[in-house]
């Protein structure tokens, strides 16, 4: 697959030069203020899920608690909890911090001068570039793969969750067309945006539009 990265002039002559590749994380994101409303999103990672059959939980059954209630639920044992619910049950919930980076599937001028760009590198083969990206990364993360983002609303119904939270994107970026290859950290750590010298990856790409 042929993808394309929107950067600042700057950036590209370091990346194709020196082979230098800035891999951000999923909560760098949240950071409106930094990045703009454009690229940042306050609700990056999360995901409201809601359940009109979800009526009953049982905290001494770990079956009848679904995952994106989990993070709500915090019973030691041997105490036990019993939720009874008329109405069903909603929560929100928030994937893990990982390393994530964001490309595009689609060449568009409008939405580099959108997202604050004035430059896009090529990248000719996404299979290789992501391996080549992992090699450099094996030692901090595992490869999740890459796909695309779906755009839509974060608030969900049980029966429509099959997409990561990671890969959710409000319907107003849709024009963004973003791929995400993402890496799940090995340690459970604070982590943060780190730079990594992956000429093997730059190597498949080159200057697209200036």
């Amino acid at each position: 697959m042929i993808l394309y990265k929107y950067m600042n002039r700057k950036w590209a002559r370091k990346f194709l030069k020196d082979g230098l590749i800035l891999i951000g994380t999923l909560h760098q994101f949240q950071d409106e203020e930094l990045h703009g409303t454009e690229v940042g999103d306050a609700k990056e990672g999360t995901k409201n899920v809601h359940s009109k059959t979800l009526k009953y939980i049982d905290t001494s059954n770990s079956s009848s608690i679904p995952y994106w209630m989990n993070q709500h639920i915090n019973v030691s044992e041997p105490n036990q909890l019993i939720i009874h619910a008329k109405g069903g049950m909603s929560a929100s919930y928030s994937d893990p911090n990982s390393y994530i980076y964001c490309v595009s599937d689609t060449y568009d001028q409008g939405a580099i001068k959108e997202m604050g760009y004035n430059c896009c590198i090529k990248i000719e083969d996404s299979d290789k570039f992501f391996k080549a990206l992992s090699m450099k990364l094996k030692n901090k993360a595992r490869f999740w793969g890459y796909t695309k983002c779906v755009y839509r609303s974060r608030s969900l119904q049980d029966w429509e969750d099959n997409v990561p939270a990671s890969f959710i994107k409000e319907s107003k970026h849709s024009h963004q067309k973003e791929v995400r290859g993402l890496w799940l950290p090995l340690k459970d750590e604070k982590i943060h945006p780190i730079v990594v010298k992956a000429k093997k990856a730059t190597r498949l790409c080159h200057i697209f539009s200036i």
